[in-house]
C-alpha cells in the first residue's frame, strides 16, 4: 500500500511538472496583474523558460507574454519550438513594445480597433515582405509568404475585437495555408493582442477559430473582472 501511494505521488508530481498551471496564469503588464486562463482544455500553457527559444513567432515590434500549444504537442516544445510554420494549432498573448505602461480607455480602444480593421482589409505587400524576411533571418529559413486574404471582422465588442486573416506559406516546395485571428483585448486598461493560428482545412477551421477566439477573450475579461471583485 505504501509503495502504491509513492507511485501515485510520483505520477502526480510528474504531471504537474509538464506545464504551467492547467487553468490560468497571472502575468504582469506595466505593473498590473492580469489573469490569463487557457484557451480551452485542449491547450496547455508552455513555461517561459521553455518558450524563450520560440520568440520567433512574435514580430520584433511585440513582446511575447504567453504561449499555448495543444496537449498532444507539448512534449515537442520542451526541446524548443523550432518549427512553428508546420504546427497545427497554437496561441499566444502579446503586447506592442512600449505600451506596457499605457492605460487605454474605451474610446482609445475603439480608435485602435478601427485602425486595425482598416489595416487588415488590405495588407500592404511591403508589410508581408518585411515579416517574411524577419522570420527567415531569425530562423535561418527560406519561407515565402503569399498575399494574405482578409476574413473580415469576426466580432466587435467594447473591450474585445477579433479579425481574421488567411495566408499561404511555402517552404521547401511544400505549401500550407494558415488561418489566424488577431484579437485586440482591453483588460485592466491595458491593450493586449491574442493570436490564434490554425492549419486551414476548410470552413470548419474558420468556425473553430471564430468561436474559440471570442470565448477565450470573454474568459480573460471575466477572469479579471472577478479578480477585481474579490479585492
Amino acid at each position: 500500500m505504501k509503495k502504491f501511494k509513492l507511485l501515485i505521488g510520483f505520477a502526480v508530481l510528474l504531471v504537474s511538472n509538464l506545464h504551467t498551471n492547467v487553468n490560468a496564469q497571472t502575468i504582469k503588464v506595466g505593473g498590473v496583474s492580469i489573469r490569463i486562463p487557457i484557451p480551452d482544455t485542449s491547450f496547455v500553457s508552455v513555461k517561459k523558460e521553455e518558450w524563450e527559444s520560440i520568440s520567433i513567432i512574435a514580430p520584433n515590434s511585440n513582446k511575447l507574454l504567453c504561449v499555448y500549444v495543444l496537449n498532444k504537442d507539448y512534449r515537442k516544445y520542451k526541446s524548443g519550438f523550432s518549427d512553428p510554420i508546420n504546427t497545427e494549432k497554437y496561441a499566444t498573448v502579446q503586447i506592442a513594445k512600449g505600451l506596457e505602461e499605457f492605460e487605454i480607455n474605451e474610446s482609445q480602444f475603439k480608435e485602435i480597433t478601427n485602425s486595425i480593421g482598416k489595416t487588415f482589409k488590405k495588407i500592404d505587400s511591403r508589410t508581408v515582405k518585411k515579416s517574411q524576411n524577419e522570420y527567415n533571418q531569425r530562423t535561418s529559413s527560406d519561407i515565402k509568404i503569399g498575399e494574405p486574404t482578409s476574413l473580415g471582422c469576426f466580432f466587435s465588442k467594447p473591450d474585445l475585437y477579433g479579425y481574421g486573416i488567411l495566408a499561404a506559406t511555402e517552404e521547401n516546395g511544400k505549401t500550407i495555408v494558415k488561418a489566424t485571428v488577431v484579437d485586440m483585448i482591453r483588460v485592466k486598461n491595458r491593450c493586449l493582442m491574442i493570436y490564434i493560428i490554425v492549419l486551414y482545412k476548410g470552413d470548419d477551421s474558420l468556425t473553430w477559430l471564430r468561436n474559440i477566439s471570442e470565448k477565450w477573450g470573454d474568459k480573460i475579461l471575466k477572469a479579471n473582472q472577478e479578480q477585481i471583485k474579490r479585492k
